[in-house]
């Protein structure tokens, strides 16, 4: 099927099926969603817009990428979610399609792709978010398999979580980016312990993880041992391409914030147009994301964390002081600056874009 004829079908499909899916909750699932947001990405499978790029063998439907982005497009446009979750549907899955055995692709990618099972990714560490190489998380080898020791913090979605790729140090005397495996890890294992933690928005979307002596088998390891490095930042360019739908998304939310200023002031007037056609020019950026290579991600990522932070200042000034108590206003507030956190830092992007964009020293 042509691109053209994909999105025709997809469009059509969303017009008539949409009243039944969650809110566009964006890239993780909330906790309150989180039992709708399965039914809904089952709902997408058995419909054939799940896994659309992966092969038919492993609940996919053997298209292009290119086709998945045109599906996070339509979903973006019709205001739904166009996955369960981002760390599994495409995460976890790219990490699997890449790197994963047979065996393991044939375990995990089909219960992804029906929302049977939810994942989370256990990365950032309590000392380790940006500087990720450094993580203190270890795996020891016990057997035939591994015992992980350590602790995972900001891991999105982790206390509902069904599994986790979990980054570790299988080497602690190697180079701190050569000694780090990354291994598919049962979340309901004896020795994890998920500790929720509340955001000042009043949601609880991370945790804190710890792994006192988990037990797991040899063939949890994705990729080769101390091959993680690898495996994890062709995951996270995964994650930056996805931005393109989160433009699409935010640009709709500031056109609904520009359509209703009857009764603001020209000052207010003014800044909604001037983020509503910065929007408009990021969103055709993420049309050269191709011809801007890896560093075209970064690029959009940080638009998408400037548009998100000016739309909440800007939803908070014409809110007035209703912003600072509860409501829309101050949720939007409370929750953006996490944009400039969550996938890569603003000070991460930056440097991206220095050294491979403009060709700036290290």
């Amino acid at each position: 099927m042509d691109l053209d004829a994909f999105r025709r079908s997809a469009r059509q499909w969303l017009a008539s099926e949409a009243t039944d899916a969650p809110p566009d909750y964006g890239a993780i699932v909330p906790e309150q969603w989180a039992d709708a947001g399965r039914r809904w990405q089952r709902h997408v499978h058995d419909s054939g817009f799940a896994g659309i790029h992966w092969p038919v063998r492993f609940g996919g439907r053997g298209l292009s990428p290119a086709h998945t982005s045109v599906w996070v497009e339509e979903c973006a446009r019709a205001g739904v979610p166009p996955y369960l979750n981002m760390v599994g549907l495409v995460l976890t899955a790219e990490a699997l399609l890449a790197f994963g055995t047979e065996r393991q692709q044939s375990a995990h990618l089909p219960a992804l792709a029906s929302g049977a099972a939810l994942w989370c990714q256990m990365f950032s560490e309590p000392d380790a978010g940006s500087d990720l190489a450094h993580l203190r998380t270890v795996a020891i080898r016990d057997g035939e398999g591994w015992r992980l020791e350590g602790q995972k913090v900001w891991t999105s979605n982790a206390h509902f979580a069904d599994w986790a790729i979990c980054l570790a140090r299988t080497d602690l005397e190697a180079p701190a980016h050569r000694g780090l495996s990354l291994f598919l890890l049962d979340v309901h294992s004896p020795g994890v312990t998920v500790l929720p933690l509340r955001q000042m928005t009043g949601q609880r979307e991370f945790a804190q993880v710890v792994l006192d002596g988990v037990a797991v088998p040899s063939e949890a390891l994705l990729g080769d041992v101390n091959g993680g490095w690898r495996v994890t930042m062709s995951t996270l360019g995964h994650e930056r391409d996805h931005v393109g739908g989160l433009v699409i998304s935010m640009n709709h939310q500031i056109a609904e914030t520009v359509r209703y200023l009857d009764e603001a002031t020209p000052v207010a007037k003014d800044r909604a147009v001037r983020l509503w056609t910065r929007g408009r020019a990021l969103g055709h950026l993420g049309q050269q994301r191709a011809r801007l290579g890896d560093a075209g991600a970064s690029l959009m990522k940080l638009g998408v964390t400037g548009l998100g932070l000016e739309h909440a200042d800007l939803t908070a000034a014409l809110a007035g002081p209703a912003a600072t108590v509860s409501g829309p206003a101050a949720s939007r507030v409370g929750a953006a600056p996490a944009l400039g956190i969550a996938g890569g830092t603003t000070e991460v992007q930056k440097s991206i874009i220095a050294e491979r964009l403009l060709g700036l020293p290290r």
